[in-house]
């Protein structure tokens, strides 16, 4: 991108303060502003420093080695041309798959990428670079342009085929012919976002926690039945009462026939007395 500027009034009032961004500018052909874009997604600690109220002294050290802060913008431009609508994320903002999303939902029909992949100097770091924008293509059926000051250069078609690119961390110019149907119709990624792999991802919880719930009841049920096995049997050190008395078999005899009787329950018998022979005696 390129450094773009606004001047805003301080917030103490006593002057203006100068607000600096990173933007792309797009130009009619008599050289007058018709539109800026104001990348938002910054890149942290070298583009963009959150917390200098916080971290006062990490702010500090990051201007000591000369690196440069910008605001981020605050909404995403899609430049009018006679013949095309096109959005240009900045940089790595074309690796957010959501964000570029936004952009075509906003109605844009091509993607232009601008780029300056010089901290990498290796092409292997610049084709990672490439290769992760070159799904935001397939994802929202738009063709995509990228142009970097050093990097990898080329065409991708709305099918994500590479159309033809420029060497590696050379000077060259491409002129590219970019196909826009009449009628361009969203993907069901750019309807949806990214509810599929919410879902998905959600769908997938649910198994999880349904399989601990299920290990941790097995769990509890083989232990309880492994307690109930160890269990020694009861023991009653107390003697058992004595059964109680059960009537012999027999007659059930009557209250009144024991009248006179011992309370033992028998009749006592009485000795047999001795009969006197009264004959013997008078013979």
């Amino acid at each position: 991108g390129n450094d773009d500027y606004e001047v805003v009034p301080s917030a103490d009032g006593a002057g203006n303060d100068r607000s600096e961004y990173n933007g792309a500018v797009l130009f009619s052909d008599s050289g007058s502003r018709v539109e800026t874009y104001r990348k938002i997604r910054l890149v942290p600690f070298t583009e963009h420093f959150p917390y200098k109220a916080q971290l006062p002294w990490v702010y500090e050290l990051l201007q000591e080695f000369d690196v440069h802060f910008w605001e981020p913008g605050v909404s995403r431009t899609v430049f009018e041309h006679p013949d095309v609508k096109f959005s240009t994320p900045i940089c790595y903002e074309d690796v957010f798959p959501n964000y570029v999303r936004g952009f075509v939902l906003e109605g844009a029909e091509a993607i232009f990428n601008i780029s300056n992949d010089y901290w990498s100097l290796t092409e292997v770091q610049a084709k990672q670079h490439f290769v992760a924008g070159l799904f935001r293509a397939v994802e929202n059926r738009r063709p995509i342009l990228r142009t970097t000051a050093s990097g990898l250069t080329g065409q991708i078609d709305s099918r994500g085929r590479i159309i033809q690119t420029a060497p590696y961390y050379q000077e060259a110019t491409l002129v590219s012919d970019i196909e826009i149907s009449n009628e361009q119709s969203f993907t069901i990624y750019t309807r949806f976002g990214d509810y599929f792999p919410l879902v998905a991802g959600g769908f997938l919880f649910v198994i999880w926690f349904s399989s601990v719930v299920a290990a941790m009841v097995g769990r509890h049920q083989v232990k309880r039945k492994t307690t109930d096995t160890n269990r020694p049997e009861p023991t009653n050190s107390s003697p058992e009462p004595a059964p109680a008395p059960q009537p012999k078999a027999g007659r059930s005899q009557n209250p009144l026939q024991t009248l006179g009787k011992p309370l033992g329950g028998r009749r006592r018998k009485r000795p047999k007395q001795k009969k006197t022979n009264w004959r013997e005696i008078w013979d």
